[in-house]
């Protein structure tokens, strides 16, 4: 409760929440690791695999995270590529680890998902990390 009132701006100082990623470290490092789909602080408490939600993240993240988890929890909003990720997930990963954000009708983009969903249509099982 406290990240989301902290996350609507109604905490007057912020309390430095990123510290609490240590803690995640440690618990890992004494072979108790937090459970990957823990809220707040599990592996994958901000990932997405879906493309509806990677095109909602590209356009207007506040609306499918919880309050700005890059800055008051120190973690990326992420995405595990499916065959359901669509282009919008490509244009996500694009942006999230090049910065660089191409149109969802770039034909460089067309031609990768084109291929992508050929190998998932072959059988490839697993997300693409």
């Amino acid at each position: 409760m406290l990240l989301h009132a902290a996350g609507m701006g109604a905490l007057p100082a912020l309390p430095d929440f990123t510290a609490l990623n240590e803690l995640v470290v440690l618990y890992k490092e004494m072979g108790e690791p937090v459970p990957a789909k823990y809220p707040l602080y599990g592996r994958d408490a901000y990932r997405t695999r879906a493309g509806i939600h990677a095109d909602g993240l590209n356009k207007f993240w506040w609306m499918y995270a919880p309050f700005d988890v890059p800055t008051l929890l120190g973690r990326p909003l992420e995405l595990s590529y499916t065959r359901d990720s669509g282009v919008a997930g490509l244009v996500f990963l694009f942006r999230q680890h090049t910065g660089q954000e191409p149109a969802k009708d770039d034909p460089r983009l067309a031609a990768l998902h084109e291929e992508l969903v050929r190998q998932f249509d072959s059988g490839w099982q697993t997300a693409i990390e």
